[in-house]
């Protein structure tokens, strides 16, 4: 299991408000499991980087030589259909994590939430952004 989290990356050129979406419910309900980025995130970043709704652009996709690349097709309602991959991925990772015993990455809480609620993620390397 990895001892950090999940480095996800979310491209959807033509439509950036799913992009949006998508790095919003990583950060509410995959902290301390999932650190997502968009288009911005450096090549070599990503462990895994999800197309949404857009077919992988060959250049793109062959940046990141180590990184699994996936394309979701989405149905509508589409903040549904994402929240559900979304879930689907931290349920891996949390199964994950049980079955060889090594807890979550970096010793966020098992189930990403403490006692005020969700856990931050932390904050995402080489982004640019402040």
């Amino acid at each position: 299991m990895y001892k950090r989290p999940a480095h996800i990356q979310f491209l959807s050129p033509q439509n950036p408000e799913l992009c949006r979406l998508a790095l919003e419910l990583c950060a509410q309900r995959g902290a301390g499991w999932i650190v997502a980025a968009g288009a911005e995130a450096p090549p070599q970043w990503p462990d895994l980087i999800v197309w949404l709704d857009t077919p992988p652009e060959p250049i793109r996709a062959k940046a990141s030589p180590q990184a699994l690349v996936r394309q979701w097709s989405l149905v509508e309602p589409l903040q549904d259909s994402l929240a559900e991959r979304i879930e689907g991925l931290l349920g891996g990772l949390r199964l994950l994590a049980r079955l060889d015993n090594s807890g979550s990455p970096g010793g966020a809480p098992k189930d990403s939430k403490d006692e005020n609620g969700p856990v931050a993620p932390p904050p995402l390397p080489h982004s640019g952004q402040e």
